[in-house]
């Protein structure tokens, strides 16, 4: 979940990985990308896409904070019957929400 403005070729960095914008899937909100690059247990060997989500205002920023916050409820995080949250780029934990 990211604020900034993304463009097809583009890579973004994300605490997890590297990921290439490859397409625009809604207007200019949601992306599929190529994973780069990745260090994490979080994301899976071999994984080879990834859906990149953008804010285009303060509601949807309210939006993907919730979500990003249940996905880090345990009972969330654990479920494998849950497509789990792998990485968030441009967010900052010390900003308020």
């Amino acid at each position: 979940m990211s604020k900034l403005p993304i463009t097809v070729g583009q890579t973004l960095k994300g605490k997890n990985g590297l990921y290439k914008i490859i397409e625009g899937l809604k207007g200019n909100t949601v992306f599929k990308a190529a994973i780069l690059d990745s260090t994490s247990r979080k994301i899976p060997r071999g994984a080879a896409g990834a859906v990149i989500k953008t804010e285009t205002d303060e509601f949807m920023k309210y939006v993907f904070n919730r979500e990003r916050n249940n996905y880090e409820l345990p009972h969330m995080a654990s479920c494998k019957t849950i497509r789990g949250l792998r990485d968030v780029i441009g967010f900052d934990p010390q900003k308020p929400s």
